[in-house]
């Protein structure tokens, strides 16, 4: 997820932001997420453009500009799981006219995050 908030600016394509973050993912040994990285906030549950594989969203590569509003949730898939295992953070992020804003204000857990313990965690 940080890497997202890292790269998503104007003229950043959702090419880009897609492999930058199945870079971050890989380099982690995990699997990631299949299909939508991200997609517009509107009406329906995934609107376009969309973030994420172009062969399994549809979409046409395109640029971010300013304005547009992304629900960015990549997934972190668990290999060997039985009946599958993972994690989905997600983060609204607002594309502004020199990077973007984080709409989303709730903390990440830092153990989580593997920086050692936090509060919201029983240690």
């Amino acid at each position: 997820m940080l890497t997202a908030h890292e790269v998503m600016k104007p003229g950043i394509t959702n090419v880009e932001v897609n492999r930058r973050v199945r870079e971050t993912i890989g380099k982690h040994g995990l699997t990631g997420y299949h299909g939508v990285l991200g997609h517009t906030i509107g009406v329906t549950a995934f609107d376009a453009p969309l973030i994420g594989e172009l062969a399994a969203t549809g979409e046409k590569e395109f640029e971010l500009k300013p304005g547009m509003t992304f629900s960015v949730e990549p997934t972190i898939t668990v290999p060997g799981v039985p009946g599958g295992g993972g994690v989905r953070i997600e983060d609204c992020v607002l594309i502004t006219e020199t990077g973007n804003e984080v709409l989303s204000k709730a903390p990440y857990c830092d153990k989580l995050l593997g920086k050692g313990g936090c509060i919201c965690c029983a240690d």
